[in-house]
Order: C-alpha cells, then structure tokens, then sequence
C-alpha cells in the first residue's frame, strides 16, 4: 500500500513537471512568433551584446533606405550564441550598393514615363547648313512603356523600351533649305525679303536599350544605344517678302528610315541631364546634304 501511494505521488510529481515545461514551451514559442521580424535586402545589420543585453538593429530594407527596427532581449551569460551567414560572397564599392553573387532571384519589371526635353545641332555639316543649337530642339519620351530586367540587387539593370522621339533642325540666316526636284539642297532668300526661319523635322519611333547603374542617394547613370525608325520628315521655310508671309513645305525629303543613337544620361531622382550623338546621316545622302546630330539637354522621371 506503502508503495502504491508513494509511486502515485511520484507520477503527480512527473505530470506537474511535464505540463510546466510544456506550458513554458509553448509561451517561448508562442513570443519566438510574435517577435518574427523579416526584412528583405537590410542595407547593414548590427549586433551588440553588453551588460547581459544583445539588441539588433537593422538600418535601410529593400526599396527603402530610410527604414531602421531595433530590437534587444537580455542574454544569460551562460547561454550559447550561434551566428551564422550564408555563403554568398559581397563587397562594397564606394557608391554602389552592395552587390551579391548570381545567387541572388533576377527580377523583371515594366514601368513607363520618361521625358526629355533639349538642344540638338548638326555636325559634320556642309558650311552652308548654318543651324543654330540654340534654336534647334529635341524632345523625346522613350518610355511609353519598358521592361528593365535586373540580374543582381546591387542596383544594376537593362531596360529595352518603346519611345518617341522629335527633332527640329533650324535655321536662321540668310541660308534656306530648298528642294531641288528630288534633292534637298540649299538656297538662298528672295532678294528684299525678311528670313522667318527654316527648318527640318524627323519624327521618330525609337527603341532604346540601355545599361543602368544605381549608385544610392537617388543617383544613377545609364548609358546604351537608341534605334530610330524615323516615319516621317519635312522641311518648311519661313520669310517676309513684299509685306506678304511666304511659306514653304514639303514632306518628301528622304530622311535615313533607321539611324542610331549613342546616349548616356546621369540622374538624381526625378531630374537628370543627357547626351546624344548620332554617328549617320539624318538623311539619305543620295538625296540630301550628309550630316550627322548631336543634342544635349535635360530628363524627367526616370
């Protein structure tokens, strides 16, 4: 009987223990789930242990560099620690966001926006085709719509887009541009008469495709080329000759059908300057003067 009472209080004893020990397991678990915190792509992570306490803190997240989170638990000194890190390899470059190896999940993304707005002028010209960059303009928007791919998270990027784009080349000397049956050539002003202006236009559907490069703090460079189906193009001469307007047009100059851009273009956040140099004639140089384009000006929203 002696035995029987003993091995019952025994048993009590072992199923109170049991039930504390599982009620404890359960509460760990139960705050190791409330204090789950994930942060995707943290710019740095610091881990401090002093006094008993070991606080982390976490500073910048994936899209965000301005979000920070602490946290501190206190740490018996004679608790194990485990730290461990995946074998990614990183480095830092100054200005560049830290770059991971090709293990890291390429993404794809469309966007679109873009406007640029500047000066363009011939180069490599005939003396005669006197344009004038400060009244020769280009604008542009190459980013109807856009899809960028980004191989790594250190900021890198390839875009291939779909644009517009509009170049006005202009003159206002005493120099016009004249169609000569099927030539476009030059040609001087009636005499007497009061030059307005006189310009050539090319319209273009453009596709470029560029290489970007994020460097933090909203800054970013690219750089790629720019294909150019030019659809249409006119010239039009404007001047004054006996108190009348006279103007001139045509639509039929046998503009090059695809030339290509060479670009590049630095930003800070929403606003950024370009450059654009075109290496072949605007033209056809079987019907036209043989020139080649640069322009230089600023971009929105990129």
């Amino acid at each position: 009987m002696k035995k029987s009472a003993l091995l019952l209080l025994l048993g009590a004893c072992f199923c109170s223990a049991f039930a504390q020990d599982y009620e404890e397991c359960d509460s760990v678990a139960d705050n190791a789930v409330d204090l789950s915190h994930r942060v995707v792509n943290p710019d740095s992570v610091v881990i401090d242990r002093s006094n008993g306490m070991v606080s982390v803190r976490i500073y910048g997240e994936d899209g965000n560099h301005e979000y920070s989170y602490a946290y501190s638990q206190e740490m018996p000194s004679d608790s194990d620690e485990t730290v461990s890190e995946h074998d990614d390899w990183n480095f830092d470059l100054p200005f560049v966001d830290k770059l991971t190896n090709h293990s890291s999940r390429s993404r794809f993304a469309v966007s679109c926006g873009g406007f640029g707005f500047g000066f363009v002028n011939a180069i490599d010209c005939p003396p005669m085709m006197n344009t004038k960059m400060a009244s020769s303009y280009e604008i542009f928007c190459d980013r109807i719509i856009a899809v960028s791919w980004s191989p790594m998270r250190n900021g890198t990027s390839l875009r291939l887009g779909l644009g517009l784009d509009w170049k006005n080349f202009r003159m206002t000397g005493n120099t016009r541009f004249v169609k000569d049956g099927k030539f476009v050539n030059f040609g001087e002003y009636p005499p007497e008469s009061d030059p307005k202006f006189s310009r050539l236009k090319v319209f273009a559907l453009t596709m470029p495709v560029t290489f970007t490069q994020k460097f933090g703090k909203g800054f970013s460079f690219s750089a790629g080329a720019v294909v150019n189906f030019n659809t249409h193009a006119s010239m039009k001469t404007k001047y004054i000759n006996n108190n009348d307007e006279v103007t001139l047009a045509n639509s039929n100059i046998h503009q090059r059908k695809v030339t290509v851009d060479v670009m590049g273009q630095f930003n800070f956040k929403a606003i950024g300057v370009y450059i654009k140099y075109c290496p072949m004639s605007v033209l056809d140089p079987e019907f036209g003067p043989d020139f080649k384009c640069f322009s230089t000006g600023l971009t929105l929203f990129y």
